[in-house]
């Protein structure tokens, strides 16, 4: 009895021992299956195709000397498996609302990033200059007419041309701070050649830009190459009583004109004033060689002539000094020709209340639209 036991308890305990390497060999399969299965979708898709329809390819090669061999793998890897890899690399749009099925998209890992569209720079405001400014009905054929008052501001971007009855005003009035080009003696033609201005330049003025070696002298240039090189909107200019001496005023409207020309070329923006040539006293005009106040009437009258033609602005000085009979008083100047203070002051305010009024640049930009929009 004891030993028919003994051998059914030896049989069991040989059966157990069995049983456990078995047991073994299943856990340690479990355990290759469970960290294979998380290695091998990425490593598999790696190195296949997926079609368009998301069925997985045939194998390609990658654009290296070495082939990757996975042919060590079970035919069960190869094929149960591969749908699942494949949908980790594949996309799905969300179904329509008619409910049909949603379309595939396949990622393009090799597609380069399209580059933002550039956005458009916008265009500059353009700059409207002081002539665009001026109405288009202003008739330049009559003096400038009498406006709102301005003040000394108004000059500050100007220039101030002329001859000793300018450097004058310049004295007795505080002009000294306006930039001023002037000279006794000077007149329309020799603002051109005649070197009378102090000037310096830069050592690193460019060579195109230099004053011609031939126009200098002393350190002086002339006027006119005086201002190619100043910035200014406006100019004011008081010549001509000396060239009352020149024997045909034909000349005078002539030459006058070519300088108007000449500074319309270089700043064809400014606002040019022509101030006329205001007269003598009786007493003057009777014992001058030259200056008779029937000429200077006659040169006034080519000044308003060219002023139409030029498009630049008259200003009678005259109604601002003259006396009953249209003469400049004996007690304005001590010469009967150059002004004192109180007479100087009278011009200056003259000029200050005839100024060019000008629109507003809201007021161009407005009239441009519209003319474009009408086209």
């Amino acid at each position: 009895m004891s030993r028919r036991r003994n051998r059914r308890y030896g049989r069991r305990s040989r059966t157990g021992r069995r049983i456990l390497p078995v047991l073994f060999f299943l856990m340690l399969v479990c355990a290759f299956f469970t960290v294979f299965g998380k290695v091998l979708p990425g490593f598999v898709t790696d190195i296949l195709v997926i079609r368009d329809d998301g069925d997985p390819g045939t194998y390609v090669p990658p654009e290296t000397d070495t082939e990757t061999d996975i042919s060590f793998l079970p035919d069960w890897i190869l094929t149960g498996s591969l749908t699942e890899m494949a949908d980790q690399r594949t996309s799905f749009a969300l179904s329509a609302e008619t409910g049909s099925e949603p379309a595939e998209t396949a990622v393009n890992l090799e597609t380069e990033a399209v580059p933002a569209p550039e956005r458009p720079k916008p265009e500059p405001v353009r700059v409207i200059g002081l002539m665009e400014r001026v109405p288009a009905e202003y008739d330049y054929t009559m003096p400038v007419p009498e406006n709102e008052p301005v003040d000394i501001s108004y000059m500050e971007d100007a220039v101030l041309v002329g001859d000793s009855r300018m450097q004058g005003l310049i004295l007795y009035c505080g002009l000294s701070r306006i930039t001023s080009y002037t000279y006794k003696g000077l007149t329309v033609d020799s603002v051109f050649t005649r070197p009378l201005i102090e000037w310096t330049e830069d050592a690193n003025t460019p060579e195109e830009e230099k004053v011609p070696a031939e126009l200098w002298e002393d350190g002086k240039i002339p006027v006119l190459e005086a201002l190619k090189r100043t910035e200014f909107t406006k100019v004011y200019i008081m010549l001509g009583i000396n060239e009352t001496g020149w024997s045909d005023p034909r000349d005078f409207q002539t030459v006058y004109g070519r300088m108007v020309d000449a500074i319309h070329e270089f700043n064809p923006q400014c606002l040019i004033y022509v101030l006329s040539v205001f007269p003598v006293t009786e007493t003057a005009s009777a014992n001058h060689p030259y200056a008779k106040n029937d000429k200077i009437a006659l040169y006034n009258q080519y000044l308003q002539e060219m002023a139409a033609e030029k498009n630049v602005f008259f200003v009678d000085l005259a109604p601002a000094v003259v006396n009953e009979n249209g003469v400049l008083p004996e007690d304005s100047g001590f010469d009967g020709i150059h002004l004192n203070k109180e007479y100087c002051v009278q011009v200056l305010d003259h000029i200050f209340a005839h100024t060019v009024s000008l629109c507003s640049e809201e007021d161009i930009r407005d009239r441009e639209e519209m003319d474009f929009s009408e086209r």
